[in-house]
């Protein structure tokens, strides 16, 4: 019985892995459509806080596929950085889209988690989280 060896390299995995980046865009409209009505920064307190109490299940799946998007988009990239390294050779670019990709993916992924820890903190200290993942 032969074996399926996954290698990256192989043209047929790098078409596979480029849909990645379509993925990413239907997960993340997937997840921004799961919790719609999201509050404003200028509402109040309350409002605010009284939303992400009733919404509360609605952000954590919210959280959930907006992470699993982001395994995607980096994917997406990681991909394209290695595909351009094949093509051109060593230059900067890769370089810069690999690093570019991994900080945009890290201030997406800190803005999904304060919205992930509103629907668990007490509403006292919920303004402040709501204003820095707005």
């Amino acid at each position: 019985m032969a074996q399926i060896r996954w290698d990256p390299r192989d043209p047929r995995w790098e078409r596979w892995v480029t849909a990645s980046g379509i993925v990413f865009v239907f997960l993340a409209v997937l997840a921004y459509l799961v919790a719609p009505g999201l509050p404003q920064v200028n509402d109040s307190d309350a409002e605010v806080a009284d939303w992400f109490v009733d919404n509360e299940d609605r952000v954590r799946w919210q959280v959930f596929l907006f992470g699993l998007a982001t395994i995607f988009f980096l994917w997406f990239f990681a991909t394209l950085a290695g595909r351009l390294r094949r093509e051109h050779g060593r230059g900067r670019l890769p370089a810069v889209i690999v690093a570019s990709a991994g900080a945009s993916a890290a201030l997406y992924l800190l803005g999904t988690a304060t919205f992930g820890a509103l629907a668990q903190l007490p509403s006292d200290g919920q303004r402040a989280l709501f204003e820095l993942g707005h």
